[in-house]
């Protein structure tokens, strides 16, 4: 391999077996390049957690949380030397391969921006975009349940604000969820780590924040949050809902109204 691209795109298949490749780029960079992946498998919905290490001007590593199961799992990847291009100067862009400019990509990328955020540049906010994208997709079934829809895939057809932010207060929802119980088993020792309040020696004190204060917030966090995932499915719902017939003296005349017309069509 020899080069010195600004920007390459590329699929490389991954066997099973095991937790971790090297992955080289089709050409050396200059400098070490932005990297952005998304993984990619048509044959199962399983969301495989990974993390990418080590990137050099050759090449990266891609480390899993388990072992792939099957040879089905192709990885997109796009790398790039920072500032030879547009790429993050708009966060509607910023998203990892397979997801750039699809709406459930660009929603994740809202909902982590500002919502979450905890990094605002590099892999590891390339990474956890990818999963929140992966997370969505994988639940539009049960945002489907709630408002009675049949979006699918990365680019659902009619997926407007207001589906968006029922979603998008679904994954909130879960967050909360899942940070409560994290705090749970912190409080109940099952995490490992030591549990204290206080330290005293001396004049000098150390003193940790309250576990069950916080679990208690995020408690109270996420049941606020579910109160307003009913409200916005109702609100959906009652505003939303096309009725399936109407007859008798409500039923319009055709061509009375053109946006009615439309409306049942």
């Amino acid at each position: 391999m020899a080069g010195d691209p600004e920007i390459v795109s590329f699929v490389t298949p991954l066997p099973s077996g095991s937790t971790s490749y090297f992955v080289d780029f089709p050409s050396y960079f200059a400098t070490e390049p932005l990297v952005t992946t998304s993984l990619q498998n048509d044959t199962t919905s399983e969301i495989v957690p990974y993390i990418l290490s080590n990137v050099s001007t050759s090449g990266f590593y891609i480390n899993f949380g388990g072992a792939l199961s099957n040879d089905d799992y192709n990885l997109n990847v796009s790398a790039q030397v920072i500032g030879s291009h547009s790429i993050g100067d708009a966060a509607d862009s910023y998203v990892p391969g397979q997801y750039n400019g699809t709406t459930l990509g660009v929603l994740a990328t809202k909902i982590y921006d500002e919502e979450i955020g905890f990094h605002t540049s590099g892999s590891a906010r390339t990474t956890e975009i990818g999963l929140l994208a992966n997370w969505l997709e994988g639940h539009l079934g049960e945002l489907n349940n709630l408002i009675y829809t049949q979006f699918s895939g990365y680019n659902p057809e009619g997926f407007n604000l207001e589906e968006q932010s029922i979603i998008r207060e679904l994954y909130l929802s879960e967050y909360n969820r899942k940070a409560h119980r994290r705090v749970l088993r912190g409080i109940d020792g099952s995490d490992g780590s030591p549990d204290f309040q206080v330290i005293r020696e001396g004049d000098s004190m150390i003193q940790k924040s309250n576990k069950n204060v916080t679990a208690k917030s995020y408690r109270e966090a996420y049941l606020d949050s579910q109160e307003r995932v009913k409200t916005l499915v109702y609100a959906y719902n009652l505003y939303g809902a096309r009725p399936n017939q109407v007859s008798g003296g409500d039923a319009p005349t055709s061509g009375q109204s053109p946006s009615v017309d439309a409306y049942y069509n």
